[in-house]
């Protein structure tokens, strides 16, 4: 952004350049033209004088040559005034690009700081987006780590109530067999026990 800035302000600053080069260059040809013309009416009025001198005496050649000189006067005070009339409008026209040089520089200048605003702005806001962006991702990281102990932690916990269970499974069978004995135990009891009450019976009898 800012070399195309610049560029705007160098195109800015050829534009008005090239115009006074114009406007000089107008103002070297009026100059040249009055020049010539004064060189002209010198000549002329040179060539005047030489004639009054070699027909003096005679008075209609010498008003006749006085007419022309005043018409040669005349046109040349007249080339003169359109020509400093020229030369007023283009210098008018000069101070006008002048100013509105100064404007546009100033424009430019404007521009310019607006734009190193808006990029250290842009900096900044790049920077606190990469510090956030950073810091998003130190969490993540510590997250994932949090769940992988967490998993890890999981694993151990699982791992011990399978034991457990085992050990509680083992446990269940032994006791269904000492149960199971105790009811092979108890029932070898009854069976002594009704022997006994039938013996006793028997002996009561005799």
């Amino acid at each position: 952004m800012g070399e195309a800035t610049k560029e705007k302000g160098e195109a800015l600053s050829a534009a008005p350049s090239a115009k006074f080069g114009e406007i000089w260059g107008t103002l070297g040809e009026r100059l040249s033209e009055i020049r010539w013309a004064e060189e002209k009416i010198s000549g002329n009025t040179f060539e005047v004088l030489e004639v009054m001198k070699s027909l003096k005496g005679k008075g209609d050649v010498k008003a006749r040559c006085l007419r022309e000189v005043r018409e040669l006067e005349g046109a040349l005070s007249q080339a003169t005034e359109h020509s400093l009339a020229d030369q007023s409008g283009q210098l008018g026209k000069m101070f006008q690009m002048e100013d509105r040089l100064a404007s546009l520089a100033q424009l430019n200048a404007e521009w310019a700081n607006k734009s190193e605003i808006a990029r250290r702005e842009f900096n900044r806001n790049l920077a606190g987006v990469s510090q956030a962006h950073s810091a998003h991702v130190k969490d993540l990281q510590k997250r994932i780590k949090d769940l992988d102990d967490n998993r890890e932690a999981l694993r151990e916990e699982r791992r011990r109530l399978r034991e457990e269970v085992t050990k509680a499974r083992e446990a269940l069978s032994g006791a269904k067999e000492a149960a199971s004995e105790a009811c092979c135990w108890e029932e070898l009891l009854k069976s002594e026990v009704r022997s006994l009450r039938t013996l006793v019976e028997n002996s009561s009898g005799w």
